[in-house]
Formats: C-alpha cells, sequence, structure tokens
C-alpha cells in the first residue's frame, strides 16, 4: 500500500500509477445501463489498489488536479460541498438539490422524480448513532457507516438497477486522533473518484469535530 503525505500527492500518483499499471477492460453495465460493446466505456483498471494519506489539510486538491481552470474548479467545489450537506442532513433527501448543479452527470439517473438512492438515504440513519458510540467507546472497531446494502443491492447485479459505488466508511479514534478506511467497488478517476475521495475526507473531518478528536491516516482501498 503507497503512504502519501498529502492529497496533491496521492491524487498526482494515483493517475500514473492507473496509468502505468491499469489493464484495459470493458465491463457489460455501469449502474443501471447497458454498455456491451460500446467503446466509449473501454477503461483501465487498476484492482486491487489502496494508499493512505497521513495529512490532508487540503483536500480540494483531488478537485483541483483534474479541474486547474478556477471556474471549472469552483463550480465542481460547489457541487461537493453541496452534496456533502445533503449527505449528513439528518432528514430524508432524495433527489435534493445538489445534483442540479450537474445536471449533465445526474439528470439520467432520475426515475419518477427521484434516484434509485442517495448517500443520505443510506447515511442518515447510521450517522448520528456512529458519532454517539465514537463519543462514549472511543475504543471501538464497530464504527463501520455502510453505504451498500445487501438486502436491496443484491436485486440490482447486472443493470437491473443503481449499485453504489462506495461499500462503507469505517472510522477509528485512538488517543484523540481519528482515522478513517474508505472501501469502495468501483470508481472512475476522470468523473467521480476526485470527488468521492474529498467528500469522504470531508466526512472524515466532520466527524472527528463531533468528536472533539483530530483528523488522523485517510486509508482508501478499491
Amino acid at each position: 500500500m503507497r503512504v502519501f503525505i498529502s492529497c496533491k500527492e496521492a491524487v498526482k500518483e494515483v493517475e500514473r500509477d492507473l496509468w502505468e499499471m491499469g489493464h484495459t477492460v470493458q465491463t457489460q453495465t455501469m449502474q443501471d445501463k447497458d454498455i456491451s460493446g460500446d467503446p466509449d466505456y473501454i477503461t483501465k483498471e487498476v484492482s486491487p489498489y489502496a494508499f493512505s494519506i497521513t495529512e490532508q489539510s487540503e483536500p480540494e486538491a483531488f478537485i483541483k488536479y483534474l479541474n486547474p481552470d478556477e471556474a471549472e474548479f469552483k463550480k465542481l467545489w460547489s457541487w461537493c460541498e453541496a452534496e456533502f450537506q445533503e449527505r449528513i442532513a439528518p432528514q430524508l433527501v432524495n433527489p435534493g438539490t445538489a445534483y442540479l448543479l450537474r445536471p449533465d452527470i445526474w439528470s439520467e439517473y432520475l426515475h419518477n422524480g427521484r434516484f434509485a438512492y442517495s448517500y443520505n438515504c443510506r447515511m442518515r440513519k447510521q450517522l448520528t448513532r456512529i458519532i454517539e458510540e465514537l463519543d462514549e467507546k472511543p475504543g471501538t472497531r464497530q464504527a463501520i457507516l455502510s453505504i451498500h446494502d445487501n438486502n436491496i443491492d443484491i436485486h440490482h447485479l447486472g443493470g437491473g438497477g443503481r449499485v453504489p459505488c462506495s461499500m462503507h466508511y469505517q472510522f477509528i479514534e485512538r488517543e484523540g486522533v481519528l482515522d478513517m478506511i474508505y472501501v469502495m467497488r468501483s470508481s472512475d478517476l476522470l468523473t467521480h473518484f476526485c470527488n468521492d475521495n474529498y467528500l469522504a475526507i470531508r466526512l472524515m473531518h466532520y466527524v472527528a469535530q463531533e468528536i472533539g478528536a483530530q483528523p488522523g491516516t485517510y486509508t482508501f482501498f478499491t
């Protein structure tokens, strides 16, 4: 597993590893779309892959790296921040309004005015309980916030519906420092990877603040 000292170093090296070590694949589906034989969806893949970042004071480096133009960066950062606030909201949010900042990406997944799932749908009942557990039992190894729900998502295999790319987040607090492990099944570098990592680090920092801890090491697996 590679260890990086900053978000900027991480995203640069991840891109290099993908192009140098990735092998070409074409899957049959992407979310709920049939992409069999579509050359636009031929991708490079590195799996399994993992890295850690020891210091994440500038998580926006993930967004800025592929969007160096200031206007494009601000546009994407605005979506990320709006999406993050919806994810941690206590009330049910689906579809919310964040997606309107990136309609070219998200509108096609709306069905009857809703998404098949939102991160808020999967997170909102777990997040408060996990923060309470970390606060009360800082030595716990059970603070896992699950996004994948096998009771639902098993029925969507093979393009039957959208399946989350994120599997879970695990929070580990030791001596006032909060580490987080983020496990994904899949993430497209150019469209979602940088946003996914930015949002994960934002979640780590949010939980750390809620329990009065310092952010520690962020670890990513796919």
